[in-house]
């Protein structure tokens, strides 16, 4: 979309609130809430509206081999095995492709995958993997795999409190 359809798009969709208001200010001229129920206010189509949302491009399959590639020749080939059997794979060509984003994040923070995975063994070790499952909720997690890659600092960082707790 080009800077003008998008100007035009917004013009369209400020027009439409300018009459939603009118009606509004229409059915109490007074300016005074009523304590009855109104009547609703027509049902606009606002399909046409542009998104203000910036469209992410595509994570395509080429991207994600690329980030797995370059991390697995930078030592985390174990590590680029481990996101791939976490979502039930052995090869990149075997995951949805409506996962490649998520992956592709994951792989670009390995490091801290890494580091998060090393800490879930000395989790076990000191025989706290109780906890795990509401560490994962806190994270809004239901597991590994579905922890958002964003949230890797955050979850590390508390996985080695709870080690250190006694």
């Amino acid at each position: 979309m080009d800077r003008k359809e998008c100007l035009q798009g917004i013009r369209k969709g400020l027009s439409s609130l300018s009459e939603l208001l009118d009606e509004l200010i229409n059915e109490h001229p007074e300016g005074g809430g009523s304590e009855q129920a109104s009547a609703p206010v027509q049902n606009k189509d606002y399909s046409e509206w542009p998104s203000m949302k910036p469209s992410e491009p595509k994570v395509t399959l080429e991207d994600v081999r690329a980030v797995l590639a370059k991390k697995a020749s930078s030592g985390f080939r174990t590590q680029v095995r481990a996101i791939l059997n976490l979502h039930g794979a052995e090869k990149l060509s075997e995951i949805n492709e409506e996962l490649y984003p998520l992956i592709k994040k994951q792989g670009e923070g390995i490091e801290l995958f890494d580091e998060i995975l090393r800490a879930l063994e000395a989790l076990k070790a000191d025989r706290h993997e109780d906890q795990l499952p509401g560490l994962l909720d806190h994270h809004y997690a239901k597991s590994l795999s579905d922890l958002c890659p964003d949230y890797y600092g955050s979850f590390l960082r508390d996985l080695k409190e709870l080690s250190h707790a006694e």
